[in-house]
């Protein structure tokens, strides 16, 4: 992949304004194909972020710090990255080869009915996809365990966390942060 480069600050000004965090599960842009991938905080050190990434290969990081007990470094703001256009079509192609249409809207976060065991002060993961005005999401509290479906699940979230290079990223704009 080409090495990131940070974009104008205006650019991510005109994008951003308006938009909620991801724990209000807003839709916050209108009319864009992105896929978005999300971790939540926790009772512990897990970061809080949103990545997005745009047809146009446009990548937004969000980050909203960590939880409780953090001893890393925080990560909060907007980090705006141009990436190759394919990446998008890349993610698509993944999650339409996993099989993501045909998992539940919801694991262990609103309704816990499909976990066998619910362990608590686990961080959530939203994966949402939004292609030709088609919108599918998918919200997974990792403390939900012994579901059907939870290793490809898990297959799928390790793929788009190494596709889109989370913890490079994250690096990335820690460093571009304290510059």
């Amino acid at each position: 992949m080409m090495g990131m480069k940070p974009v104008l600050f205006g650019l991510l000004a005109v994008m951003s304004a308006g938009c909620a965090s991801s724990s209000q599960q807003q839709f916050p842009f209108v009319g864009s194909d992105f896929v978005h991938y999300a971790e939540s905080g926790c009772f512990g050190s897990c970061p809080a972020f949103d990545v997005y990434v745009f047809r146009d290969g446009l990548m937004l990081l969000r980050g909203y710090g960590a939880g409780f007990g953090s001893v890393e470094p925080l990560l909060i703001g907007d980090f705006v990255y141009q990436k190759e256009h394919e990446l998008f079509l890349e993610l698509v192609e993944r999650l339409n080869q996993q099989d993501f249409l045909a998992l539940r809207a919801d694991y262990g976060v609103v309704d816990n009915s499909s976990c066998s065991e619910v362990w608590t002060d686990h961080p959530s993961i939203t994966i949402e996809k939004i292609e030709h005005n088609k919108r599918r999401t998918i919200i997974y509290n990792l403390g939900c365990k012994g579901f059907a479906g939870e290793q490809n699940l898990a297959r799928i979230i390790e793929d788009l966390r190494n596709t889109l290079e989370v913890e490079k990223i994250i690096h990335t704009a820690l460093i571009d942060r304290a510059n």
